[in-house]
């Protein structure tokens, strides 16, 4: 073989190695893209799956005047007083206004409900997935909250159906642990599970002060204006525990102020 033929050879195996980088970086925006692309689809359906269950419920509350018990729940607790069952929407649920129940389409797990101790008001909860970031909480409802620096929400990031009773005030027990675990709409924190091992995830770094700011400050949590005084919170049985002084934001002169009720 001579040198000619060698300089040829080497000159078309560099050729080869520059045309497998291309393809492997057109194939790695192409794989990237895809991804995305089919994680948008199935946050849509997740979407819709929400709304369709939330729908369901309200028609079946119609019905039967409550919400039904979540599958496997477990008690949200204030000061040992019952504030909100949690547990999972599925065929355990007993909702008859639904043929078909959905799960979640990625790994096919139920999603999180919840409901107050009156079953007047609802919850549920599911995760998003974000491709190139991170993933986010989704909550659908008709819960109508009157506390927010105490039950801001009635879903934790928590599905450990092996408990009975969870805490969340803050001088009880791990209270202040769990207060950090209230799922906001749309946002990286306290989402119900992560779809690696599908378990809650918190993070703990933050305070239970600073996770309400941040849902605040995105306009994702909405507080309540529709109780006017501490009786009207008191007749629809919406007080977070007997005996206890708690805050409370009441509409007055169509200000929403602070104060605090006896009950």
């Amino acid at each position: 073989m001579n040198i000619k033929k060698i300089n040829k050879l080497a000159f078309t195996f560099v050729e080869l190695i520059i045309v497998i980088t291309i393809i492997s970086i057109l194939a790695a925006v192409w794989f990237g893209n895809y991804s995305s692309n089919i994680s948008d689809t199935r946050n849509t359906a997740r979407e819709t799956n929400l709304l369709y269950i939330k729908g369901a419920l309200q028609s079946q509350k119609q019905d039967k005047w409550r919400f039904p018990l979540p599958s496997k729940p477990f008690n949200i607790i204030n000061s040992w007083t019952i504030v909100a069952k949690q547990g999972f929407m599925n065929y355990d649920t007993l909702v008859t206004e639904m043929d078909n129940i959905p799960s979640d389409p990625y790994k096919n797990n139920d999603y999180i409900y919840s409901i107050t101790r009156q079953r007047d008001q609802m919850q549920v909860a599911a995760t998003l997935e974000d491709f190139w970031e991170y993933w986010k909480a989704i909550v659908k409802w008709n819960y109508k909250t009157v506390s927010k620096n105490v039950l801001p929400t009635i879903i934790l990031a928590k599905n450990e159906t092996a408990w009975t009773n969870v805490e969340i005030h803050d001088w009880i027990w791990d209270g202040s642990d769990n207060r950090k675990l209230f799922i906001y709409t749309e946002t990286t924190h306290n989402i119900p599970y992560d779809f690696d091992f599908l378990e809650p995830y918190s993070d703990d770094e933050l305070t239970f002060d600073e996770l309400l700011q941040e849902a605040i400050d995105n306009r994702v949590f909405l507080q309540d204006s529709n109780y006017r005084t501490c009786s009207w919170i008191l007749e629809e049985n919406k007080y977070i525990s007997e005996g206890y002084l708690e805050e409370y934001f009441i509409l007055e002169n169509d200000v929403l102020t602070a104060t605090w009720c006896t009950f």
